[in-house]
């Protein structure tokens, strides 16, 4: 019936002789400081030693000098990293670096679909005391700037802007909604931009909060967290729950919104990080499906009492 055998002849899947493939390795996540280096991993996928390489890097979209390395031996499947030229952020923020293959052994890569990654990272510059964070003055948007909200748990609820403000005097303030589903054991964070303390003899933070527990079994905690190391690791600092959290003097089985005698200002004694130049100060909602919680006026200053 004119039927052929079924073996279908395999594809050539010798390497070509030019292919670099290039993934980007750094910088990741975030950093405390605008210094920052662009690292690339080089693999020869081809069948010819790769000798020399030619590199276009890109910043924020802006394309960098072109990086020239020679001098090479990478046999096929063989690797090496490359650190690219260094480049100075201006400012906090979130960046987008880039780099690409242009040439191989002086020659065309002979498959472009390896040639190319990216990396997203976080640039934190600190900033020197004294620090004040209201969420009026950004409102409606939020976080205001010098504030990260990070959603720990992953649930979709998380810090957002509160139509009410500390003592009443302003009108919006940082809201975190434990009331209205449960989420217990789920923690939401405000991180504050990295501070510069190294000319500080006495800092200290403080901050105007506004909570009432539902009850003795449905209460939520208020935790604040110091790093010395750029986010590395973290200190609790202060913790509080229940009615020490509270500021009423009881309890609400009423969803929380404070008026202008419901509120309280809190401090955190941060002279033993005196002298360090990226502290990076972290509030932990530790959900216990209580009451709504709110944080207003977020101050640090070098030397003395911040209240």
């Amino acid at each position: 019936h004119g039927l052929t055998s079924g073996i279908v002849p395999a594809a050539n899947l010798d390497p070509v002789e030019l292919d670099a493939e290039l993934v980007v390795t750094a910088p990741v996540g975030s950093s405390c400081t605008s210094v920052a280096t662009l690292e690339v991993q080089i693999t020869n996928q081809g069948a010819s030693t790769l000798t020399s390489i030619g590199l276009q890097p890109t910043f924020d979209g802006a394309p960098g000098p072109i990086q020239n390395v020679s001098g090479l031996s990478l046999a096929t499947g063989d690797s090496t990293t490359l650190a690219l030229v260094p480049v100075f952020p201006a400012t906090s923020g979130t960046h987008t670096w880039s780099a690409s293959v242009l040439t191989v052994n002086g020659g065309l890569d002979e498959n472009p679909a390896n040639d190319t990654d990216s990396t997203l990272f976080e640039v934190l510059v600190p900033q020197l005391p004294p620090v004040a964070i209201d969420f009026d003055s950004a409102a409606p948007s939020f976080p205001p700037p010098g504030v990260l909200v990070l959603d720990g748990s992953d649930d979709g609820n998380t810090w957002e802007l509160g139509e009410v403000g500390g003592f009443g005097a302003s009108s919006n303030a940082a809201r975190m909604n434990n009331y209205d589903d449960d989420f217990r054991g789920s923690s939401d964070y405000l991180l504050l931009d990295p501070v510069d303390l190294s000319g500080a003899t006495a800092p200290a933070l403080s901050f105007d909060v506004a909570y009432a527990p539902y009850s003795d079994s449905f209460f939520d905690t208020l935790l604040v967290y110091v790093s010395d190391d750029c986010g590395q690791t973290y200190d609790v600092a202060y913790e509080q729950a229940y009615l020490d959290l509270g500021t009423t003097g009881g309890t609400s089985t009423s969803q929380f919104s404070p008026g202008a005698g419901d509120w309280r200002t809190d401090s955190v004694d941060l002279a033993s990080y005196a002298g360090q130049n990226d502290v990076i100060i972290a509030f932990e909602n530790l959900s216990g499906y209580g009451n709504d919680l709110f944080l207003d006026n977020i101050a640090v200053v070098a030397d003395g009492d911040a209240d």
